[in-house]
């Protein structure tokens, strides 16, 4: 990874820099920084609650919804993203869990499994962008 997208992610902690994977769509995911995380996201709750203690059905399948999209992580020295199993298993990666594609832009890094990539290249431009390559 590039030293700029490392600097956004925060200062290292024991040598790693703690991030998250936000489970954009399976096979899709965005690293976001603990600083991201926590200001939307109290951790300490998050961790803590136990979801049979929470009063509604929505409060527990919201509860368990958000634990299954937010994955922690780190990058690791020689700036590399360690991407744990779970991840691959909550997508149902089981083509390719050597290979990621990183998509670094201004606003954010994006993390591609091999199986989401294959995907999106098989499906026709039309179907992706309704209207755009209409010869009509």
């Amino acid at each position: 990874m590039q030293a700029a997208a490392i600097e956004r992610l925060g200062p290292p902690v024991d040598g790693q820099i703690p991030v998250w994977l936000f489970v954009v769509d399976p096979g899709h995911f965005r690293v976001l920084s603990q600083k991201d995380v926590t200001s939307v996201v109290d951790l300490d709750a998050f961790n803590s609650v136990d979801a049979l203690t929470l009063g509604t059905r929505e409060q527990r399948e919201r509860l368990g919804a958000l634990r299954l999209r937010l994955i922690p992580t780190a990058v690791v020295p020689e700036k590399r993203l360690k991407i744990p199993s779970a991840a691959f298993d909550i997508c149902d990666e089981y083509l390719d869990r050597a290979h990621v594609w990183l998509e670094l832009s201004p606003t954010g890094i994006d993390v591609y499994t091999a199986t989401y990539v294959q995907k999106a290249m098989a499906v026709p431009p039309p179907h992706f962008l309704p209207g755009s390559f209409d010869p009509e």
